[in-house]
Parts: C-alpha cells; structure tokens; sequence
C-alpha cells in the first residue's frame, strides 16, 4: 500500500476516524471555527474598552448643561451632559499646549482657560491657537447609564 492509499483525500475516500480527526473538517467549517477562536480571543480586550456608570452616580452630569473630568485608565476625559437624552465625552486636554479644558453651557464650547481655544462637543476647533481637534469618545445615555467606549 502506498502512501496516497493510505491517506484519505476530500476526493476518494473519508477519514475512517471521521468524528475525531481533521480530515473531517471541511474547509468551510474549518474557517468559521477559526473566526469564532479569533472572535472569542478578542473579546476580553472588546470588554476592556467599554466603561458603563449610572448618571444618578455623578451629580454633575444629573442636569443638562453638567459637566465633569473623569479619570478614566489614564485618560482624562471630559463628559458634557448636552441635553437631558445624551452626554458627549472627549479628550479633557486641550491640544495645543496640555491644560484641562471646561465646559461653557452657554455657548455650548469646551474651553482651555490658558490661551483660549474653543471647540465644539463634536471636538472640532471653533477657534485656536490650537490646531488640532479634541479626542472624542462614542458616549450614549442608555435608561440611566453612561455608555463609554475607549
């Protein structure tokens, strides 16, 4: 016998020990179980990169107009209770020379005390020095909590 007979082949023959061998496996099924290793790999680290917390928790962020700089893993973020539905989080470091920046509910801009520049709470410049936009966060307000992706 040679060793092209005893080798079974998708083509010629099955596996004789079919239900616990690879040779059973057919490509298809061989790349949804790759997909699902790799999927389920990545999940603790997807998990890692969410944040939730309860608005009741952070009187700040109770009323429209609210806001407060959270550390959060490192990271300053700035969150900004927009409208009674929603809150927006973006980077709480301004730009262009790395001061905490606030939040002005009346004209509805994020602002550096130190030399002034403006942004909008989609994190873009209104006006500088700085030239480059804030960071921001997907946030949503979902039945009482805070949703933050990093």
């Amino acid at each position: 016998m040679s060793d092209r007979e005893s080798t079974p082949s998708a083509e010629s023959e099955s596996c004789p020990l079919a239900e616990h061998c690879a040779h059973a496996m057919t490509r298809r099924a061989f790349a949804a179980a790759a997909s699902a290793a790799v999927f389920l790999a990545a999940l603790p680290e997807a998990e890692a990169r969410k944040l939730a917390f309860r608005i009741s928790r952070v009187k700040k962020l109770t009323r429209v107009g609210g806001f407060v700089i959270l550390n959060i893993k490192g990271r300053k973020i700035l969150f900004v209770r927009d409208s009674a539905e929603s809150v927006r989080a973006l980077d709480a470091i301004c730009t262009h020379k790395h001061w905490l920046v606030s939040y002005e509910h009346k004209s509805r801009h994020v602002v550096c005390p130190k030399h002034g520049s403006r942004y909008a709470l989609d994190g873009s410049i209104k006006k500088g020095p700085s030239e480059k936009p804030l960071g921001v966060y997907r946030c949503r307000l979902v039945k009482g909590r805070v949703l933050l992706d990093l």
